[in-house]
């Protein structure tokens, strides 16, 4: 409405001027609150203090010189320790299967082994990305014997913010 007016009619109309005019004459359709979309976590998130129990799992990425870089992290919540970081010119599950075996790699030289009775098992809460949820990652997951406890809702990160 507001290009049309200062394109046709006159060019010193703005979207606010035009916003008045149509909720004066009763010309505005109410919002539909159903169709909003509900961004509350279902569950919260787990906050702990020792190492190796909670692994949080994410990527972010940047515009380089050279294109978009993709930096995968893989953190210990407990330790707040990073485990691993892994820099690709891509983000495909693979990827962030390298960040995780380096972080197992690192953290568990000798294998992870669930009958340990002192070793803790960490358990994984990523994003809710394609790749973290893919199944070609899940069950690389599964079988380096991690447990995917959750994954963030909606536009949450995978890693606690504290302030």
């Amino acid at each position: 409405m507001t290009a049309y007016l200062k394109k046709y009619v006159d060019g010193r109309v703005n979207h606010k001027g035009i916003a008045l005019l149509m909720r004066n004459n009763g010309l505005v359709v109410p919002r539909n609150t159903r169709l909003k979309a509900k961004r509350e976590p279902k569950t919260r998130k787990p906050v702990t203090d020792i190492p190796n129990t909670f692994w949080g799992e994410d990527m972010t990425k940047t515009w380089t010189q050279q294109g978009w870089a993709y930096v995968h992290v893989v953190l210990d919540w407990g330790s707040k320790k990073l485990l691993a970081l892994l820099a690709s010119a891509t983000s495909r599950a693979s990827d962030w299967i390298r960040a995780l075996d380096n972080a197992v790699n690192l953290q568990y030289p000798d294998g992870l082994d669930p009958d340990e009775p002192y070793q803790f098992i960490p358990r994984i809460v990523s994003d809710n990305g394609c790749q973290p949820t893919s199944r070609t990652f899940g069950e690389h997951e599964r079988r380096l014997g991690l447990e995917i406890v959750m994954r963030s809702l909606h536009q949450q990160n995978a890693f606690p913010i504290v302030l």
